[in-house]
């Protein structure tokens, strides 16, 4: 990717330094996270529009063009740093394609780079200037939060609905598109992102198994078009699959095993259609410590352009029967 006088790229090396692929690297996150930040904070304007853009690379002392860290000024707001981790999934992305088309070997020792070089050809790329959709921020006030606090909750109602759709898949992922507000406490600089409802997504043409969930846009336009037919004002804010356990968990109420996590083919599906900075993915399945039959979930989001687990809140009619360290309700009640 092309910014400004410097193009950007991801190198993967062999042990020996010898080169194996090199491609585009994109800078995306980084910008939509110094935009979100600019505008919760009062300092960039919410009108859709990117102001001027200026990235800074750091080249390695000894290994230029190998960048270290990423500097983004946007006109009007402080400049905000990241590190290369920013990186990490399209690197992984890259090095799963070059093991798949066995252009490297299962377990050969592999290195990643990002590099930064300059054009010679300086006005060619001139700082980007695009138009794109504001934030969906709703004014409110939010006294209980701590200033610059971005906390995420879900309706208790929501995340019984899709206990039930994990329970009923057993063995098969499924997914869903889900809904919610962003409501903004400018004054504090805080946001409170409440996720109210959850849409089923049909699978793509490659469908589904115990494995894989093959996502379509045709699904997410069916979805998204659902949304706004509501008309009461909720917009996609993330998404929501399971794992599956084996047959072997559903059998055996004391096995330990995990499913709820975050693998690499979901963060690449997240990066790719879920790439702004208040979108999250909520994972359900079985926790490591609870049978198969009682499933719970774990959330994962951005911050400051990397992909973490976030905590949440549950709130609403039957959030007390949530246990936040288990993931779970701690009850067997249905929805309802």
């Amino acid at each position: 990717m092309t910014v400004g006088a410097c193009t950007f790229a991801i190198e993967v090396q062999r042990g020996d330094g010898a080169l194996v692929a090199s491609v585009d690297a994109s800078v995306s996150a980084c910008v939509e996270d110094a935009l979100f930040h600019g505008v919760r904070a009062g300092q960039l304007p919410n009108d859709g529009r990117l102001p001027a853009l200026c990235l800074t690379p750091t080249w390695h002392e000894t290994q230029r063009p190998a960048v270290t860290t990423l500097t983004i000024r946007l006109d009007g707001a402080p400049p905000r740093h990241y590190d290369r981790g920013v990186f990490s999934v399209q690197a992984r992305a890259l090095i799963q394609r070059l093991l798949r088309e066995r252009k490297v070997a299962q377990g050969e020792l592999l290195h990643w780079r990002v590099v930064a070089r300059e054009d010679d050809d300086e006005d060619a790329h001139p700082c980007a200037r695009t138009t794109r959709a504001p934030f969906p921020f709703e004014p409110a006030a939010l006294p209980w939060l701590p200033r610059g606090a971005f906390e995420i909750c879900f309706e208790a109602r929501v995340l019984r609905h899709l206990r039930e759709r994990v329970r009923a898949a057993r063995t098969v992922e499924r997914a869903e598109l889900l809904l919610g507000r962003l409501a903004h406490d400018r004054e504090r600089q805080a946001l409170e992102l409440r996720v109210v409802d959850a849409l089923p997504l049909a699978p793509g043409r490659g469908g589904s198994s115990s494995t894989h969930f093959a996502f379509d846009p045709r699904s997410f336009v069916a979805a998204r078009r659902a949304s706004e037919a509501r008309g009461d004002g909720v917009r996609p804010v993330g998404w929501h699959h399971n794992h599956n356990p084996c047959t072997a968990c559903l059998e055996t109420p004391g096995c330990k095993v995990n499913w709820v996590f975050f693998s690499d083919s979901d963060r690449e599906v997240h990066t790719s259609a879920f790439s702004r900075p208040l979108m999250v993915a909520l994972v359900g399945g079985k926790v490591g410590h609870l049978p198969a039959t009682q499933p719970g979930f774990r959330l994962y989001g951005w911050r400051n352009a990397h992909l973490i687990e976030r905590p949440f809140r549950v709130v609403g009619a039957g959030a007390a029967a949530w246990s936040a360290s288990d993931g779970a309700f701690r009850d067997e009640e249905e929805d309802g």
